[in-house]
């Protein structure tokens, strides 16, 4: 890193800190949401006051790393959630400058720099490093993958692949969103990459230390709970919330699913007694989730149709409470528009490794419009929807510098 690069560096990265830290003083404190209550500060309460992992009533809806995190504040610091919220806001200070060094390294210091800058001062990368939740470590671990796999895919050492498999798995651990992305890039690689042949060591190495860094979280779950739950068992929740128009949002899931449950029971499909495992109520909701789809080709094939469609485009801009859609879509309007940009230049140019940013869009497209389709949910992938924006801005800026010269050079002339 020259020193210049270093400089920049730690400028993103005492920005971040202050932007943030200012956000924190500010900001009235979020207001603690179900999965922060029940799963994260719960799961800790059992990690420091009872039988920890022992207890079958362990909380499975999220994967366990974050309570662990915050069981290991409450240690050290006590039970108080203010070294949580610092702890966020230095991690996500950090993950600005990760994300410039892979800009820096694959769009250039212009791109670089302007990434840099605005993933600073982007609001909705700032407002979760003030409230429990996993995202600011989720996203920060992600980053921490994506550098090592540009390392891996540009020098192909299986040092590099085998880490960023370590690195994901525990990303996974704290959020369970990635719990199928290693197979799912052995899978598109070949569409991107030409020789890929040279590459098929390197990604199987991704997966296994992927899945080794998963095994001992599913083989607890097999002996405490004798189910096969590698990581959590939300995935069928929010398949069953994405299924319908009428579960997408809080109050109108509030008032149309007990409806969806009596017709499931008339249809004969009932739900689990009480003392179920884990795996036997996962496959209840993901048969509920199908039911829910089947209903709806059955009776309106092409408001079905029309659904899925709208779900795309909700994950541009939706929250589960059905406020602020146009909050978030005007302050992202912008970055959408340079990013497609910024995409056709760098697929126009070659740009490599740039084809692992979109393997990344897609997963999480396809993911979480198979589930629900929440802004939320692409946080994490938005500092590289951010890196195409500003490479487009960067080669705008550039052209701008050779034709003003041109221009003035023409006038003098005159």
């Amino acid at each position: 890193m020259s020193p210049v690069t270093r400089r920049i560096a730690i400028a993103l990265l005492m920005a971040s800190l202050v932007l943030r830290l200012v956000a924190w003083w500010v900001v009235p404190s979020p207001h603690l949401s179900t999965n922060a209550i029940t799963d994260y500060l719960g799961g800790a309460q059992l990690l420091t006051e009872g039988d920890g992992f022992r207890d079958p009533s362990y909380p499975l809806i999220t994967p366990p790393l974050y309570a662990l995190c915050i069981a290991a504040s409450w240690q050290i610091f006590g039970k108080t959630q203010t070294p949580i919220i610092l702890s966020q806001i230095l991690i996500d200070s950090v993950t600005t400058v990760v994300v410039y060094i892979i800009v820096l390294a694959i769009f250039g210091e212009v791109a670089g720099v302007i990434c840099g800058a605005l993933l600073a001062i982007y609001p909705f990368l700032i407002y979760p490093t003030l409230y429990i939740g996993p995202e600011s470590y989720f996203t920060f671990l992600f980053a921490l993958f994506v550098f090592l796999m540009i390392h891996a895919l540009r020098q192909n050492d299986w040092r590099y692949f085998g880490a960023a498999g370590l690195v994901l798995g525990a990303a996974t651990m704290m959020r369970g969103t990635t719990q199928f992305l290693p197979f799912f890039l052995m899978l598109v690689s070949p569409i991107f990459m030409r020789g890929q042949r040279r590459f098929i060591f390197g990604f199987l190495v991704l997966a296994l230390t992927f899945s080794l860094a998963l095994l001992p979280w599913t083989i607890r779950n097999k002996i405490v709970l004798d189910s096969i739950i590698p990581v959590a068992s939300a995935g069928a929740l929010v398949f069953l919330w994405g299924s319908s128009q009428n579960f997408l949002e809080i109050d109108q899931r509030a008032k149309d699913f007990p409806t969806f449950l009596e017709w499931l029971s008339q249809e004969g499909i009932n739900q689990p007694p009480r003392g179920s495992s884990p795996a036997e109520k996962e496959r209840f909701i993901f048969r509920a989730g199908i039911e829910s789809y089947k209903r709806q080709f059955e009776t309106d094939p092409a408001g079905a149709i029309r659904f899925l469609f709208i779900k795309v485009i909700r994950l541009s801009y939706s929250t589960e409470s059905g406020n602020n859609h146009g909050l978030i879509l005007g302050v992202n309007a912008g970055i959408y528009a340079f990013a497609i940009v910024g995409i056709l230049l760098a697929w126009q140019r070659n740009i490599q490794p740039h084809w692992f940013f979109l393997a990344i869009f897609a997963y999480f497209i396809i993911l979480h419009w198979v589930t629900l389709p929440l802004f939320r949910y692409m946080v994490p992938i938005m500092p590289y929807v951010i890196a195409y924006a500003s490479y487009a801005a960067a080669v705008l800026y550039e052209r701008c510098l050779v034709v003003r010269p041109q221009h003035l050079g023409a006038m003098k002339g005159e």
